[in-house]
């Protein structure tokens, strides 16, 4: 089995923390007779500083090909002055223009319709497909809660069992945004602190709790 893996440092702590990463990595490439197509990129800071960008095309379509991604830790405070104002690419606006199409689809079915009042701001009116682009670059914005990059599951490309523990490597969980099987509808943290709470139990080998019905009397 191949895989082929981005890594990319970032700026503030993000080279130690890729670093650290790649050796894990390594070794367990070993231990599953994994075959590991591994290169190198920068982003935020650490691109700006060699690059004057903080995400340079070429690295955006190496992502895109990767089958996982190795992403330091970005955001150092001497970054805060600099203002990001790239907006969406042509491959970002082709599937944005198609997730609007799909979402209006769905949200014209007879069970939610009723409960759709309309579209507001730059939405309202906007049908042709140049319309909906206008609206996507006037209302779109960045937001990153990244995770299931070393997602738990059954399957073979999983990277952690159901107990968080990394396969084939012994003594070693995840227990982060990262162990997430896929993307939650909601903000990440609350969800990783229940995740915590469950890690700590399995680590020290504590019997579940009773399951509650919250609506039962107290």
């Amino acid at each position: 089995m191949s895989i082929k893996v981005l890594a990319m440092g970032g700026d503030g702590i993000g080279p130690e923390v890729v670093d650290a990463a790649l050796q894990v990595l390594e070794v367990a490439a070993r231990s599953i007779k994994l075959s590991v197509d591994l290169s190198e990129d920068l982003l935020h800071g650490a691109c700006w500083e060699r690059h004057g960008t903080f995400l340079r095309p070429e690295t955006l379509e190496k992502a895109r090909v990767s089958d996982a991604l190795l992403v330091g830790a970005t955001g150092a405070r001497q970054w805060d002055h600099i203002v990001i104002d790239g907006g969406p690419d042509e491959q970002d606006l082709h599937e944005l223009l198609q997730a609007v199409k799909t979402m209006r689809e769905v949200m014209a079915r007879p069970q939610i319709a009723k409960y759709v009042t309309g579209e507001l701001g730059a939405w309202k009116g906007a049908k042709s497909d140049a319309e909906i682009i206008e609206a996507i670059r006037a209302t779109a914005y960045t937001g990153h809660h990244p995770c299931s990059t070393a997602r738990m599951g059954a399957d073979p490309g999983a990277v952690l069992d159901e107990q968080l523990r990394v396969t084939g490597i012994d003594n070693l969980r995840v227990c982060d945004a990262a162990a997430m099987p896929t993307q939650i509808t909601g903000n990440p943290n609350a969800t990783v602190i229940a995740m915590t709470e469950k890690a700590a139990d399995m680590i020290l080998e504590r019997e579940p709790l009773p399951a509650e019905d919250p609506r039962s009397p107290s």
